[in-house]
């Protein structure tokens, strides 16, 4: 809710994909905020709109994750990287009234800003590629497409059985034979829940084997294109 730009909102900061035109899933964080910009943290959450799995009817949904710094940044940097391009235009303005030796610097200064904006934006969103990856070959589920690595400890509070998930004693040895039979979205889940509550290096390993996986990254590439073909080749 903002009322004159102060208020609280959510902002984006990873894994965002979208399952429609009004359904899109991302972690996000809450924050206080002053003339749009955010200031005060005050939750993290998995946030969920249009019709999330197991549920009926279009809602948005909230999801309590842990506490990330990574997404803290991230959060920060989608908001406030707009002051570099409103003060570079600020700058700019000038400009078009003569290039006089001081309005030359500041245009120079004004085009430095703008260059940072579109370079910070491209780097965030580089660096989430494999947030996103990983959310489209897990797909959508009853906590949105929110990542089991992410969840609080409280979620796993009843324990994990793998055995009688995957027949397997744990969550690692279903990956293989998993990911061989090209079930990637079963693979993902048995990995990341490694990552999650077995081994973190050896769930993080085990998972960059699967988007590795050369069908796996066509898959990937027609479920960005059209989300409703995800039955037919992650499963």
């Amino acid at each position: 809710m903002i009322f004159h730009g102060i208020g609280v909102t959510d902002i984006a900061g990873r894994g965002r994909v979208a399952w429609g035109p009004k359904s899109e899933d991302y972690d996000a964080v809450g924050f206080l905020t002053f003339f749009l910009l955010p200031l005060i943290p005050f939750r993290f959450a998995h946030v969920s709109t249009g019709r999330p799995a197991g549920r009926d009817g279009e809602t948005t949904q909230y999801h309590p994750i842990r506490f990330s710094v990574g997404l803290l940044i991230r959060a920060y940097l989608m908001r406030w990287t707009w002051a570099l391009i409103l003060l570079g235009a600020l700058l700019w303005w000038p400009s078009f009234q003569g290039l006089r030796p001081g309005r030359f610097r500041m245009a120079v200064i004004g085009t430095i800003l703008i260059f940072l904006f579109f370079a910070i934006r491209w780097l965030v969103d580089f660096f989430d590629r494999r947030n996103r990856r990983i959310r489209w070959v897990l797909g959508r589920h009853y906590f949105g497409s929110s990542d089991p690595v992410d969840w609080p400890a409280s979620r796993f509070a009843g324990g994990s059985n793998p055995e009688s998930i995957y027949g397997t004693a744990t969550y690692a040895e279903a990956v293989p034979d998993l990911l061989a039979a090209g079930d990637y979205s079963r693979a993902m889940w048995a990995a990341r829940m490694t990552t999650a509550v077995e081994d973190r290096r050896t769930g993080e390993h085990l998972t960059n084997e699967i988007l590795r996986d050369a069908e796996l990254q066509l898959a990937i590439v027609q479920v960005e294109a059209n989300p409703d073909c995800w039955d037919q080749v992650m499963v």
